[in-house]
């Protein structure tokens, strides 16, 4: 919790479950490093595991997360060089004779389906996008910076969106993902 705008944060110092305060002036990304967050147990519901804690910190995690900075800063915005660089070129073209000619038959071709409403493709991102995002998500790991998992299933994942890759993510599934998700 912000105490004033020179990052005094206050620092959870957890011990048997309960949590003591003390009020330090280090920065956001100490603080967040000095947290001790929820052990994962569950395998159902565990996205929900630790409520209380993630809601108590969020706007310090926040703020640890814009101090510790991106690898890969071009990851995080969605704009006309987020797709250059990481758009597969034959979704760019699918998708932009989709929006100006209404023919959809090249961005179906992108797709196989492998089961009744369920499809793949090898032609949705570049290799760039998929090395960065891999040493982005390494970068994430090494941070130190407690995460919430996002499912009971998986121990070590990472919510995108609460990392700091939201502008990407909203801007993907607005332009990208929803109409072929629709198309589909």
């Amino acid at each position: 919790a912000a105490i004033a705008a020179g990052f005094l944060f206050g620092v959870a110092l957890c011990a048997g479950g309960s949590a003591a305060y003390a009020q330090t002036a280090i920065s956001p990304l100490k603080a967040a490093r000095a947290l001790k967050p929820p052990v994962p147990a569950l395998s159902k519901g565990g996205e929900f595991e630790g409520y209380d804690f993630w809601e108590e910190y969020d706007d310090l995690l926040k703020s640890a997360w814009q101090e510790f900075g991106p690898l890969r800063a071009e990851l995080y915005s969605f704009d006309p060089a987020f797709e250059r660089r990481y758009l597969h070129s034959a979704l760019r073209g699918a998708a932009a004779r989709a929006r100006g000619e209404g023919d959809e038959s090249e961005a179906r071709g992108l797709f196989e389906e492998l089961l009744p409403g369920v499809f793949k493709s090898d032609r949705l991102f570049t290799a760039d996008f998929l090395e960065d995002l891999q040493l982005e998500l390494q970068h994430i790991e090494d941070s130190g910076i407690p995460r919430r998992r996002p499912n009971g299933m998986n121990r070590y994942g990472v919510i995108l969106d609460q990392v700091g890759l939201e502008a990407a993510i909203e801007g993907l599934a607005e332009a990208y993902f929803r109409p072929l998700a629709a198309m589909l």
